[in-house]
């Protein structure tokens, strides 16, 4: 009588290995009249850190303006990256803008 292996749950082992599900984690805090986020975690890159602070610079009869801070962190096989920037929405009911300018530290372009 030929027995399979099982695990300690008693599922069936096989020589197959399933990728394991994502344990990224993400949390968000008000903060000055803002707001701070970010997440840590691992995807196909490497290991990664992003942060930023979003924040309504202004809502009222000129439109709406946002502003937001971001950078993110990335350790990995094919070399270490930072990225940084920073981001305005302006709209109202007739027009709408942004601009986002950001910039790349080490790691590869492209």
């Amino acid at each position: 009588d030929e027995r399979s292996a099982k695990d300690e749950e008693g599922y069936p082992v096989s020589g197959q290995f399933s990728k394991r599900h994502p344990r990224d984690v993400t949390w968000d805090k008000q903060v000055g009249g803002g707001k701070v986020f970010g997440t840590l975690g691992q995807n196909d890159d490497g290991l990664f850190g992003k942060a930023g602070y979003n924040r309504e610079i202004f809502n009222d009869d000129r439109g709406k303006l946002t502003g937001q801070a971001y950078g993110t962190r990335v350790l990995g096989p094919a070399g270490d990256s930072t990225n940084y920037g920073g981001q305005l929405d302006w709209a109202n009911k007739n027009a709408e803008a942004a601009i986002d300018i950001n910039r790349q530290i080490g790691g590869r372009s492209g």
